[in-house]
């Protein structure tokens, strides 16, 4: 049986970054890319919408937290967080790290 192959993208928005697939070790250097390339996290604050996010591991949080220091003092918003990343956050203590919106996803 073929395996199945998961498509990670982070795609510029007017309003931050929309990321769908796994975020994980595989991936994260790809994250960390866009991230870097983004000025307005300097700015005060940018949004990241992970409706699209399939799956998070440490890993993929190191980057998010490395965005949230840069992008004081407005943070990072995290639009449509999966229940997953949500549980992550509360599992690691990071759940006032970022601005969760009201809008969950499954």
């Amino acid at each position: 049986m073929p395996e199945q192959m998961n498509t990670f993208e982070v795609i510029a928005t007017p309003n931050g970054w929309k990321i769908t697939g796994d975020i994980d070790a595989n991936t994260v250097a790809a994250l960390s890319e866009a991230f870097d390339g983004d000025h307005s996290a300097t700015d005060g604050g940018v949004v990241l919408d992970l409706e699209g996010v399939t799956f998070i591991d440490s890993s993929g949080l190191r980057v998010l937290l490395d965005l949230s220091s840069r992008a004081q003092p407005g943070g990072v918003t995290l639009r449509s967080a999966p229940r997953s990343v949500r549980r992550l956050l509360e599992l690691t203590g990071l759940s006032d790290t970022f601005r969760l919106d009201d809008a969950v996803t499954d």
